[in-house]
């Protein structure tokens, strides 16, 4: 029930109870022109103050006209006596006739009022006046809808859909032909249009910095009055009735401006108000969803580091194993669950000391940097497996601080049982490295003795007849000497690599050669020998003193 009609209700049950200066002052409260008349002699009895100025006569000159005169259209003749008088509850299109004869469209309710219908109440106002009242509260009769999808459009996490659904509520909110949203630009002093909804109008895609400075709070141009800035002078040359704009943000802290255009039409009297409501939900849709941006970029960064964390955690060959604060297992990467023999999934909020077991007293460790929150290690120390087995660790406790409370214990430990036997390895090539020097400077010394009694038999050979008996022992040491001089090349293999000589060898002769040097050796054994050789098998190429040597090995093995 609008206010008209709780205004004739209440007159109509209380008109013979109310004084006129009490009437009158109900009657100044309604929204519209009204006037109450006496259906007895058609006179007007009371006026509003918009009566007078929509009719252009004062109160005393009303109280003499005949409201007939005024309204054309309505009822000639005065009611007879007791007629009931009808009631038009809607507006009814009407001529208004004002003082010297012009004429105005207006829209008139008529509604009898006191006891026997002896006095109406006509209210009436402007067609445009009336058409926009009309608009007004269709629109809030719709306004729980309205606010329904602007709702909806906070909760989107599209910011072009947000934008558009609130821009087209808005237009139904406040009944204007476009609206606009303007961003401020990071490259630029300037305002960028980021959306907008309605009529299609040639409105700019940018606002100056100095369009802006006027518009830093809630404004409302309409078509008539003095231009201030280039945007109403756009409006003005546009066409565009009515401009309202109302800025996005906080005080000092504005990030855009929401503008309202109105085509052939006036403002709604609640623009600004509805401007500032709308602007304030766009100022948190635009926060909400560089938030938002800034939180799905701040999450995949911290994802990137979780997954990093976990691919190293999971790869370090280092044996690592988190602790709650009271000391308890909270987890064991893959090289922990090696090292000691056990899954996670079974040592689980197990106490440290049951799981890590060490030749030293470790639980006393883990208590001082859980005391004391401070790093703390120890070095070398005996750690024993699942299955009773030992090895050497180097072992670290790293608290984890939280504003000052203490959020977990990591430890860190890594086995040297790899490094010991790199130890050994590398003691080993030190030793044989020194017996390749030794070996080396031995050959050196033993080869120029060799090459002296070499020398001596080659003298002692010419000195004696050739055929001396003594020419096949000497022949047999020369080779014995050769032998020598190859053995000592082959000690040298130790220090550098053994570089062998190809030749033309007859492996009959070869063989021959060796059991001839071997038979006194072979006699003392009571082995008897004999060489046969195809002549028809072809020399072979080969190294004449490493081939010597096989087949040495070969006799030796032999006996």
């Amino acid at each position: 029930m609008n206010r008209v009609s709780q205004f004739s209700s209440f007159i109509k049950h209380q008109f013979a109870l109310l004084g006129t200066a009490e009437i009158e002052t109900l009657l100044n409260s309604l929204p519209q022109a009204a006037v109450i008349v006496n259906n007895i002699n058609s006179r007007i009895y009371l006026a509003n103050t918009k009566a007078t100025e929509l009719t252009a006569y004062t109160r005393s000159e009303l109280a003499e006209v005949d409201y007939r005169s005024l309204f054309q259209l309505i009822k000639a003749e005065a009611p007879q006596e007791n007629e009931q008088i009808e009631e038009v509850k809607n507006p009814s299109p009407v001529e208004l006739i004002k003082r010297g004869g012009s004429k105005s469209a207006v829209q008139v309710t008529f509604s009898p009022l006191g006891e026997n219908n002896k006095y109406s109440l006509i209210t009436f106002e402007l067609d445009e006046q009336f058409r926009l009242h009309r608009e007004e509260e269709e629109r809030y009769h719709s306004l729980w809808d309205h606010l329904n999808e602007i709702s909806k459009a906070l909760l989107s996490t599209d910011l072009e859909k947000s934008l558009a659904s609130i821009l087209q509520a808005g237009l139904d909110l406040t009944g204007s032909s476009l609206l606009c949203i303007y961003q401020v630009s990071s490259q630029n002093p300037s305002l960028q249009r980021i959306a907008m909804a309605g009529t299609d109008h040639t409105f700019p895609e940018e606002i100056t910095s100095q369009d802006f400075s006027h518009l830093q709070a809630p404004v409302l141009w309409v078509k008539g009055k003095r231009a201030i800035i280039s945007l109403h002078r756009l409006a003005h040359t546009s066409n565009i009735s009515y401009f309202a704009s109302a800025p996005i943000g906080e005080t000092n802290a504005f990030l855009g401006l929401l503008i309202a255009l109105g085509e052939n039409s006036a403002p709604s009297p609640n623009l600004l108000p509805q401007l500032t409501f709308l602007s304030t939900h766009i100022n948190t849709i635009i926060q909400g969803h560089a938030l938002n941006t800034q939180l799905q970029q701040d999450i995949q960064e911290y994802m990137t580091k979780v997954l990093t964390n976990s691919a190293i955690y999971n790869s370090m060959e280092d044996g690592v194993i988190i602790l709650s604060p009271d000391l308890t297992i909270r987890s064991l990467n893959p090289s922990a669950e090696l090292y000691l023999g056990y899954a996670t999934e079974e040592v689980i909020g197990q106490k440290i000391e049951n799981v890590l077991i060490g030749s030293e007293d470790l639980k006393a460790a883990f208590q001082v940097v859980q005391n004391e929150q401070r790093i703390g290690s120890i070095g070398n120390l005996k750690l024993f497996r699942r299955n009773g087995e030992s090895f050497q660790a180097n072992l670290r406790v790293i608290p984890i601080i939280n504003d000052t409370n203490l959020n977990s214990i990591i430890i860190l430990f890594h086995d040297l049982s790899e490094q010991e036997e790199y130890r050994l390895k590398n003691q080993q090539l030190e030793q044989r490295a020194l017996l390749g020097e030794v070996t080396a400077s031995f050959a050196h010394e033993v080869k120029n003795p060799i090459n002296n009694i070499f020398t001596g038999l080659q003298l002692l050979a010419i000195n004696l007849p050739k055929d001396d008996p003594n020419q096949k022992n000497i022949a047999r040491i020369e080779e014995d000497c050769e032998r020598l001089t190859s053995l000592v090349k082959s000690s040298l293999t130790f220090v550098r690599p053994m570089e062998y000589k190809l030749e033309p060898i007859t492996l009959g002769q070869l063989i021959s050669n060796l059991l001839e040097r071997w038979r006194s050796r072979l006699v003392k054994l009571n082995i008897k020998y004999q060489v046969q050789a195809d002549k028809s098998i072809p020399n072979i190429e080969g190294d004449y003193r490493a081939l010597e040597q096989v087949f040495t090995n070969l006799i030796k093995a032999s006996y």
